[in-house]
């Protein structure tokens, strides 16, 4: 009985620590679509500044990225975000995102998971 209990101790404890060996380091690098240039006035076309924001999120290779855009409208005339990606990304969206008029006008997501 004693050899039973020292084992699943042993047990759980490897589970433990795998489990916190696993878990991704540290915050995510957080990318502000403001900061990086673009504009939110609903007017001026911000599509270079978020494919580059993403890129720039796409391409990092340690640690999770999130793509903060902040109150505001942000107009984006044809915005094409492909992965996959090195790490996970999140988008946090407190503003509104303008998209186009004409609904031929958007491009697509590819090559994307979990979205």
């Amino acid at each position: 009985m004693v050899f039973i209990a020292c084992a699943f101790k042993v047990l759980f404890l490897s589970l433990f620590f795998i489990a916190i060996a696993s878990r991704p380091t540290g915050r995510p690098k957080v990318f502000n679509v403001r900061r990086h240039g673009a504009k939110s006035d609903g007017k001026t076309d911000n599509t270079n500044e978020f494919t580059d924001i993403w890129k720039r999120a796409c391409a990092r290779k340690s640690g999770s990225s999130k793509i903060y855009v902040p109150k505001g409208t942000f107009y984006l005339s044809g915005v094409e975000f492909v992965g996959p990606c090195q790490n996970p990304i999140e988008f946090v969206i407190d503003g509104t995102l303008l998209a186009p008029a004409n609904p031929n006008d958007i491009k697509q997501l590819r090559h994307m998971d979990q979205l």
